[in-house]
């Protein structure tokens, strides 16, 4: 450093440099030649400390794309049909009817299609060969043809509850991918136990001398209104009871063809 230079920074805020009345400037104690290297350290922990806020913002950004992406996949699942409940089996039945899905209402949507299975003549399930998509409400479903009549069908919509009139909630963790669509046409080959939870589901058993024991009339989330089909394609099926409650007032039933199974109060159950 040349004696100019020095004698320029030795008047920091225009004080003159004197060691007795004004111990700053450039030799001084507390003055540049001290601090300077003091003042270059603060401003390397500033500059980690924005880089450390810039990963964190950088991570609040992913975390928000993330976000948006599970909002993406689970309104991909809405309005399709995903299931479709039998409200009434019908009789005379030789043949499976051809069903027709109802177009959906929203421009751009596809149309759902299935077949139906026949079992004694009567509507047992139905099987969707496509979800369809742009569904707003439950679709109208027709049945032509298979010789019987009298069977009434029900759409189930994926995103509206009931018959298609409430909307339900997006979930609130949208890090969970969203709920897959309930199954209401399952294959048994093996002894099980139904739960309140297959409520109108259909049961296809397909192996012979397979128990199936009912819920218990009782438990937490059974009503009058529950119900399900059993589908004895295997051979004959044993329905038995829980506890001591009674199936068409005894222990259990066989099933060698189909049949429904509804709960009528907190200890009975019948077979139709």
């Amino acid at each position: 450093m040349t004696s100019a230079t020095a004698d320029a920074l030795r008047t920091i805020n225009a004080d003159p440099f004197d060691p007795a009345d004004n111990p700053g400037g450039l030799d001084g104690e507390g003055g540049m030649a001290e601090n300077l290297p003091k003042g270059f350290g603060l401003m390397a922990d500033a500059c980690d400390e924005v880089a450390d806020a810039s990963e964190r913002a950088i991570g609040a950004a992913d975390a928000s794309v993330a976000a948006l992406a599970s909002i993406a996949d689970f309104a991909a699942t809405m309005g399709r049909v995903i299931g479709v409940r039998v409200i009434t089996a019908g009789s005379g039945y030789t043949s499976a009817p051809t069903l027709t899905i109802g177009a959906p209402d929203q421009a751009g949507g596809a149309q759902a299609t299935g077949t139906v299975v026949v079992s004694g003549g009567l509507v047992v399930g139905v099987l969707l060969t496509a979800q369809g998509a742009g569904y707003t409400k439950a679709p109208t479903l027709t049945l032509t043809g298979g010789g019987g009549a009298g069977a009434a069908l029900e759409a189930i919509v994926s995103g509206v509850t009931g018959i298609g009139t409430k909307p339900l909630d997006l979930p609130r963790n949208l890090d969970l991918p969203p709920v897959p669509p309930p199954v209401w046409a399952v294959e048994k080959a093996a002894n099980w136990t139904l739960t309140p939870d297959d409520r109108g589901r259909v049961f296809f058993v397909t192996a012979a001398s397979v128990t199936v024991t009912l819920p218990g009339a009782a438990d937490e989330g059974m009503d009058a209104g529950w119900w399900c089909r059993i589908v004895a394609k295997g051979g004959t099926t044993t329905v038995q009871r829980a506890g001591s409650d009674t199936i068409d007032g005894g222990t259990s039933i066989s099933v060698t063809a189909s049949a429904s199974i509804h709960c009528l109060s907190t200890t009975t159950f019948r077979s139709a």
